[in-house]
């Protein structure tokens, strides 16, 4: 039960970084019908290759690094069962932060273009 404020703040900061790049996917399809299967066709395949270990496919990891799903995993794996997380928490947490900070400022400009 200790650990369970270090869950809610990974929960929080894994939904806003997923959130900013719903928001992103969905400012670049333009089209609000087109949004939801755009970010099946593309979030499908981008969690399966997070689920493919780094050394089958180093290539699948780099790009799903680039993503907030395998960070995530990392997060909740290190608080759940490390007996001290607090490194890896730290560099999962800064990965989430700033990919959401990314996502956002991204979705930002392409909102601002969409309603130009």
């Amino acid at each position: 039960w200790e650990r369970l404020p270090l869950l809610a703040v990974g929960l929080l900061l894994a939904g806003a970084a997923l959130g900013a790049l719903g928001a992103l996917l969905g400012a670049l399809s333009r089209e609000t019908r087109a949004a939801s299967l755009v970010a099946v066709l593309v979030v499908m395949p981008i969690v399966f290759l997070g689920l493919v270990p780094r050394e089958v496919a180093p290539v699948a990891g780099w790009f799903s690094d680039a993503l907030p799903f395998a960070h995530a995993v990392r997060y909740f794996a290190s608080s759940l069962y490390d007996a001290s997380p607090w490194a890896a928490v730290a560099r999962e947490l800064a990965w989430l932060c700033g990919l959401g900070l990314v996502f956002a400022a991204l979705a930002r400009v392409a909102t601002r273009r969409l309603l130009a």
